[in-house]
């Protein structure tokens, strides 16, 4: 069972629906999220990871690659897996969640916006707070808290992959010593 409230670790038999999201992170360590419109069935008003449904035959990566451009504007080499998450849905079915993880060196008012309302970047600890889409908060936090466990002497102990973020852990560091002071001095990109 993962820490994202929930949700399973992707290990269960084939998902009735899948889709990719990305945690895009900033050298300052913040998280991109994207505003949802208000048209949308699911999650309309609320933040998310960018990301979307995969189109027939395509990959998990072929697909956040492409959501991150449509959704964003900017062309991604290479982004890094990090876990899939099984998710409940609506009539007894349910969907595979593929995570990657990948850095954008942008200020978010820069970025294209294809989808949604917005993109804004937000600390980790304003991440507590914020009105996300079920499921992804714990998704962003369960990332949090690996990031956090990474930087102890123990390590991660969860076998799951961890990319090597010696920038994200170091920013992540700087906004552990500032905690919310950050957060409440209007320290994201808007």
């Amino acid at each position: 069972m993962s820490r994202a409230s929930g949700l399973t670790n992707g290990s269960g038999p084939e998902p009735n629906f899948e889709w990719a999201g990305i945690v895009l992170v900033n050298p300052r360590g913040e998280l991109l999220l994207n505003l949802r419109d208000s048209s949308k069935a699911i999650g309309a008003g609320q933040w998310d990871l960018v990301g979307g449904t995969l189109e027939a035959s395509e990959t998990p990566e072929a697909c956040i690659l492409r959501e991150v451009f449509e959704e964003t504007g900017e062309s991604m080499r290479s982004v890094e897996w990090l876990q899939d998450y099984d998710v409940p849905l609506n009539g007894g079915s349910w969907g595979r969640l593929h995570v990657f993880f990948g850095e954008l060196d942008k200020d978010a008012s820069v970025l294209l916006v294809g989808e949604g309302v917005e993109h804004r970047f937000f600390s980790p600890h304003e991440l507590e707070a914020l009105d996300i889409v079920e499921g992804m908060k714990g998704v962003l936090l369960d990332f949090v808290a690996r990031q956090r466990r990474a930087k102890e002497p123990s390590g991660v102990d969860d076998g799951l992959p961890l990319p090597r973020l010696p920038r994200l852990a170091a920013a992540m560091a700087r906004n552990d010593s500032s905690g919310s002071a950050a957060a409440s001095s209007g320290h994201s990109s808007r």
